[in-house]
């Protein structure tokens, strides 16, 4: 993500001495090429509709749904994050009386677990914080369960949770799925056929950097 958005891998210098006298010099200096091959292919991607099983038609409730959701942007901003990141999640929350809610996860606070031999879903997680707690929401086939845990350590002044799994409790009673699916879909990008997705960016990334070395060096011969 950082590639995509041209904040990290400006300038790497082949000289150590280079570096050290002009490294602030064309500190900023950035020719991005990632976000162009990473928007080119997702750009070419619509959403046309919704069909349920043995229809032909794209079905008009899920179209309203999809609608009041603002489900459009959100995943054009999903795939746009599959191919840069690697794949990326939508989440379907059923409410009682009320319209589903669609929204669009990062990869780095979403999970699926998948049944190794089938490769169906068996179990998604969510994950999201405020000031004080990091929160867990785990969907199975039949029950969904939320969790909490406060964040402890202190880091720069503000308060993070521990880098792994303790001091989760439950935070109120489990619930039935409605849905008798996991909830969380991901999207994988360039998959074959094992569990380690492509980014479009990859191979990029090096060409960006020498790009951006030659600027350097053309620009201090000039100057």
């Amino acid at each position: 993500v950082a590639y995509y958005k041209g904040t990290e891998g400006r300038l790497r210098f082949v000289s150590d001495e280079f570096r050290d006298y002009f490294a602030k010099r064309f500190d900023g200096l950035s020719d991005n090429w990632c976000a162009p091959v990473a928007q080119a292919p997702v750009e070419r991607m619509r959403y046309l509709g919704m069909r349920l099983p043995d229809t032909q038609r794209a079905d008009e409730g899920l179209m309203r749904t999809w609608e009041a959701n603002d489900a459009t942007r959100g995943l054009s901003e999903a795939l746009l994050m599959m191919v840069v990141a690697r794949r990326s999640f939508a989440l379907v929350s059923p409410v009682e009386g009320e319209r589903a809610r669609i929204t669009f996860e990062h990869p780095d606070s979403a999970i699926v677990d998948y049944d190794p031999i089938t490769r169906q879903r068996r179990a998604g997680l969510v994950i999201w914080q405020d000031d004080a707690n990091e929160y867990a929401e785990l969907s199975g086939l039949q029950t969904v369960t939320r969790l909490r845990r406060p964040k402890l350590a202190v880091v720069g002044g503000e308060r993070r949770v521990a880098p792994d799994a303790r001091e989760w409790q439950l935070n109120g009673d489990p619930r039935r799925n409605p849905l008798g699916a996991v909830p969380l879909v991901e999207f994988r990008n360039s998959q074959l056929l094992d569990n380690d997705p492509a980014s479009d960016i990859e191979v990029v990334r090096s060409i960006q950097d020498t790009i951006n070395l030659v600027w350097a060096y053309l620009m201090n011969a000039l100057d």
